[in-house]
């Protein structure tokens, strides 16, 4: 059995009944295999990243080899009684403008973390337990039915099981700038119709639904943000 009646069978969900919450194993089974649909961020540095970070200034090099010089020359002139005095007096400042500056980073990118994950967070309609429900964006797994009305933003990649005149501009997630329709596949001539619904795009026109075939990572726009921060390490 092929075509959409042969994926839906694949992922073992009824698309009138959706999946069924009550049935955590098949839940949890699901998320074991295709992952889950968390927001893809790239792992917080920590204050010690941070703090060494600060020390690839060139300011702050200097006014540490001065402190280290300023010691070293006032406990041969002086002493160890008065000669550390200055290269400590230095070394504290420096101490001082490291710390506050690395802590006021791990703050700004932990309060950026946070406005993201919110900006992230919606929700969508999907078919679950027979009912139409709101569902977290973040909670939705391979083989949910997910309904598609004109204006949603794909959070995951799909495919078309139902369309009323489906038009979407994938341009900010594929490249691709002309609008594209998308219906579908009729069993005696699959090859004719585009059903394939990628993350990232967008429905201008139409409504319909779709099984969830991919999430997180491993749908379309998760890989390419994966790519994009491996690109900035």
């Amino acid at each position: 059995q092929g075509g959409i009646e042969g994926l839906l069978d694949k992922l073992k969900v009824n698309p009138k009944e959706g999946l069924d919450p009550k049935n955590e194993p098949d839940m949890s089974a699901r998320r074991h295999e295709f992952g889950e649909n968390k927001a893809i961020i790239k792992p917080p540095k920590t204050i010690w990243d941070l703090i060494s970070e600060q020390f690839e200034d060139t300011m702050l090099q200097i006014l540490t080899a001065a402190a280290a010089v300023s010691l070293i020359i006032g406990v041969i002139k002086e002493g160890w009684a008065k000669g550390w005095m200055e290269g400590l007096a230095i070394f504290i400042a420096v101490f001082l403008i490291v710390s506050v500056t690395a802590g006021n980073n791990y703050l700004r990118d932990k309060q950026f973390r946070k406005l993201n994950s919110k900006r992230e967070q919606r929700d969508v309609e999907v078919i679950r337990g027979g009912k139409t429900i709101q569902l977290s964006v973040f909670d939705l797994l391979v083989g949910d039915i997910m309904l598609i009305n004109t204006g949603e933003s794909f959070p995951v990649d799909g495919i078309v099981i139902k369309s009323f005149g489906i038009v979407c501009d994938e341009s900010s997630a594929t490249g691709e700038s002309d609008l594209l329709h998308k219906e579908v596949p009729h069993p005696e001539d699959p090859l004719q119709a585009n059903p394939f619904l990628f993350s990232g795009s967008q429905v201008m026109e139409g409504t319909g639904a779709m099984v969830v075939t991919a999430v997180g990572v491993y749908s379309y726009n998760g890989k390419n943000k994966l790519k994009l921060q491996e690109g900035e390490e």
